[in-house]
C-alpha cells in the first residue's frame, strides 16, 4: 500500500530510533521502507551496523554516492525532457555529483505500491499508526489536492 523513503545523513542513532518506532507502531499492511542514506567516514561503521541489525523483509538500505555522470550512465533518465534540459543547461551535472535525485526517481518508478511517503531520520512514531481505507480512497480519488 505505501512505499516509504527514509532520508538519513550521519545520524544512525536517530535512524535506529525511527526504525524501532516503525516496528512498534506502524500498522499499515503491504508497506515497504527504503533508507536512503549518506555518510561521512566517521559515521560509516554505524550505518553498516544498522544494516546488519535491521535485516527485515520490509526494509532495505541504499547508500547515496558521488559518481561521475555520463550519457551512458544516465541512460533512460535523459529521455525525460526536463532531465535532458537540466543536463544540457547546467555543466555541473556532467561532472561528479550525488545520485540522490536519480535514486529517488527510480524508487518511485519501480514501486508497485500506489502511495509514496517521505520521512527523515528524526521522525519517531509514538502511537499506533494506521491508514484507514477511507483515507486511501480519498488519495486515489483526488490525488492533485490530497497529496
Amino acid at each position: 500500500m505505501i512505499e516509504t523513503i527514509l532520508f538519513s545523513f550521519n545520524r544512525a542513532m536517530q535512524l535506529d530510533s525511527l526504525l524501532r518506532s516503525i516496528e512498534r507502531c506502524w500498522r499499515v499492511p503491504d508497506s515497504r521502507f527504503t533508507v536512503l542514506f549518506h555518510t561521512t567516514q566517521p559515521h560509516a561503521a554505524s550505518y553498516q551496523e544498522l544494516q546488519v541489525r535491521w535485516r527485515k523483509p520490509w526494509l532495505r538500505f541504499i547508500e547515496r554516492r558521488s559518481r561521475p555522470q555520463s550519457l551512458f550512465s544516465l541512460g533512460s533518465r535523459l529521455l525525460r525532457p526536463s532531465n535532458l534540459y537540466r543536463f544540457v543547461k547546467y555543466p555541473y551535472l556532467r561532472v561528479r555529483h550525488d545520485d540522490f535525485k536519480w535514486i529517488v526517481e527510480e524508487l518511485i518508478e519501480e514501486s508497485p505500491r500506489r502511495l509514496v511517503m517521505f520521512l527523515c531520520d528524526d521522525t519517531v512514531f509514538f502511537r499506533t499508526t494506521s491508514l484507514p481505507g477511507a483515507i486511501v480512497a480519498e488519495f486515489e480519488a483526488q490525488p492533485e489536492t490530497t497529496s
